[in-house]
């Protein structure tokens, strides 16, 4: 650890891949960094780089409550300077009620979307969270606006994004040529989501349902990564309108694996029903890829539209279709905006602009 550079103890999901880019960026920047958890995948890549693991948290509903203890211990014990939570009403829960300060909360979207949405107590629970830490960081305009609607306090809420690793989710060598050399007349459109109906994919079945009664000229090929719940629905739905032969349920892909996938599409659609953010979207366009998503919550900050890609109104298959029509008859205009989707995260959401904003943050608390 380098002189002066805080001791960060991490209360988050150790097999979330944010959790992991996190932790192991800031390590690379010289903070001391630990992770106490519930959950882990790998502990190897935490000790591979120097990154403490705390006492696993047990199991139960009241974990939350009963782990007070814990966190207070290692962070006494261990000289820990910020204590650092993801997601409220878990981890942020558990921290709050720890009592230790100074402290940061990075909400994620649920934990303060449809969380908070289910009753006047959930609300108040999340309020209360929100009241005991110190600074609140949000990857949108959108996360940060709703945390305002819950907690007024401007001063404490930051937006800090996810950032992308440009140099993992970026075109072939040489540039956009390769990935887009595909056969003119054919289109590889792609979607990569968890098969849950807030992320609409429904929505693109019934688009390119469309797309194949509006414009039966244009060959397309849909690739759908993830799964989920409503993985049988959506099958049912590719096969009731007949499309099994161009629409693709590929199941569960590795995070490893999916800058390949990217690589090799030409239009990513994010036909989400409620988004925070557009971490997907944002890969996509690193990746050189053209990307139509709906407008809502947090996807505008990630597409610029008619720039980056296509925004149209989310329950609109028909507005999606008509897009995706545009695109795939556009060879040109997917290749521009692809470009510019990838200059565009690399001015505004390169993972070093990410990570330097943390660790501003860090630093001014610490002092």
């Amino acid at each position: 650890m380098e002189k002066n550079k805080p001791h960060i103890l991490f209360l988050a999901d150790g097999g979330s891949v944010h959790t992991q880019r996190w932790a192991l960026s800031l390590k690379k920047e010289g903070f001391k960094v630990s992770l106490l958890s519930r959950t882990f995948s790998d502990t190897d890549v935490f000790i591979q780089n120097s990154v403490a693991i705390a006492p696993f948290l047990p199991d139960g509903k009241w974990t939350w409550l009963t782990a007070r203890s814990k966190v207070k211990r290692w962070c006494i014990e261990q000289q820990v300077d910020i204590v650092h939570a993801f997601y409220a009403t878990n981890y942020g829960l558990l921290m709050a009620v720890s009592g230790f300060k100074p402290n940061i909360l990075t909400v994620m979207g649920t934990d303060v979307f449809s969380y908070t949405e289910k009753s006047w107590l959930h609300e108040k629970s999340t309020a209360w969270i929100l009241s005991k830490v110190t600074v609140i960081t949000g990857a949108s305009e959108a996360l940060c606006k709703r945390v305002m609607t819950i907690r007024n306090r401007p001063n404490h809420v930051l937006k800090i994004p996810f950032g992308i690793d440009t140099q993992k989710f970026a075109p072939f060598d040489n540039k956009l040529k390769s990935a887009h050399s595909f056969n003119n007349d054919f289109v590889k459109v792609i979607a990569v989501r968890h098969l849950e109906f807030k992320y609409g994919l429904d929505i693109l079945v019934k688009a390119i349902a469309l797309v194949q009664l509006k414009a039966g000229d244009i060959k397309i090929s849909v690739d759908i990564y993830g799964e989920g719940k409503e993985s049988k629905e959506l099958q049912d739905l590719i096969a009731h309108f007949g499309l099994e032969e161009i629409v693709n349920l590929k199941g569960k892909v590795k995070p490893e694996n999916v800058p390949g996938i990217l690589r090799n599409a030409e239009i990513f659609v994010a036909p989400s029903r409620e988004e925070s953010y557009g971490v997907a979207i944002l890969e996509a366009s690193a990746c050189g890829l053209p990307v139509v998503g709906s407008n809502v919550g947090g996807i505008p900050e990630t597409i610029e539209d008619g720039v980056t890609g296509m925004l149209f109104e989310t329950e609109n298959p028909s507005q999606l279709a008509d897009i995706l029509i545009e695109l795939s008859r556009n060879r040109d205009k997917r290749i521009g905006m692809g470009r510019e989707g990838r200059q565009r995260v690399l001015r505004l959401f390169d993972q070093e602009v990410a990570i330097k904003k943390m660790a501003d943050l860090y630093l001014s608390l610490k002092k």
